[in-house]
């Protein structure tokens, strides 16, 4: 298994949102539909089965890139099996 950092655009939706949907733990906030709503940037650590998930989004102010919690979600955290 290889983690790998990945952009929303370059992540596969139907994998993420069924790993979600999977988990136990998870909560609507960690849905791609909704982070593509909260955040305007976000990415995710993802293995290569997508059996590991670890959002986060990020912004860029002056010339540093940081990581944020964007505006009506909860933590965020690790997702899988």
């Amino acid at each position: 298994m290889e983690l790998q950092v990945l952009s929303a655009d370059k992540i596969d939706r139907k994998k993420w949102d069924d790993t979600i949907a999977s988990d136990p733990h998870a909560s609507v906030f960690v849905f791609s539909w909704y982070l593509d709503v909260a955040a305007f940037n976000w990415a995710a650590i993802v293995s290569t089965d997508y059996s590991i998930l670890l959002p986060f989004a990020f912004r860029k102010k002056f010339g540093l890139t940081y990581i944020y919690q964007p505006f009506f979600t909860r933590n965020f955290g690790l997702y899988g099996s």
